[in-house]
């Protein structure tokens, strides 16, 4: 009888064990299929100092996006970075695999100030991306950037190797 008991918790054991062995690897990775994603900024004022992060965009780091529409407005936006700090008010998706979508970005009215070795994207970032049969558009009006320091202000489409 002891035996068996001890039999029956090993197969229990043995049972969970190999559930988490044949379970699905995690990832970091978002899947995005067949979405529509929208973000509006408007009347917005970011400020980070001191190696602090801001997002008010869309970020999408290393994701899968597939037959989706994904779009991103800024009107009358103040991105202030300063000392190693990093405000995204647009889309990035770095070390992402876009196929079939469409990515828009549009700044109107938008002024970066970034310093002290600081990063501010506002525009598009698909650096070390795979991007294939997509659309990327990217409209500014009346934008104005000053980096200062050996600091980035962005507001276009960065297809470039990874920051």
């Amino acid at each position: 009888m002891y035996y068996r008991k001890i039999l029956i918790v090993f197969w229990i054991a043995l049972l969970f064990s190999a559930s988490y062995l044949f379970a699905l690897p995690k990832s970091d990775k978002s899947y995005i299929n067949n979405t529509t994603i929208g973000n509006l900024n408007r009347n917005v004022h970011n400020n980070a100092s001191d190696k602090s992060k801001i997002n008010s965009g869309i970020t999408a780091k290393g994701s899968y996006i597939t037959d989706s529409t994904i779009l991103n407005d800024n009107n009358d936006v103040r991105n202030n970075a300063s000392n190693k700090s990093k405000i995204n008010s647009g889309f990035t998706a770095n070390r992402a695999e876009v196929v079939n979508s469409r990515i828009g970005n549009l700044n109107r009215n938008v002024r970066n100030n970034a310093s002290n070795k600081s990063k501010i994207n506002s525009g598009i970032n698909v650096n070390n991306a795979r991007i294939k049969n997509s659309n990327i558009f990217n409209a500014n009006n009346k934008v104005r950037n000053t980096a200062e320091n050996n600091s980035s202000a962005q507001s276009g489409i960065n297809l470039g190797s990874d920051e």
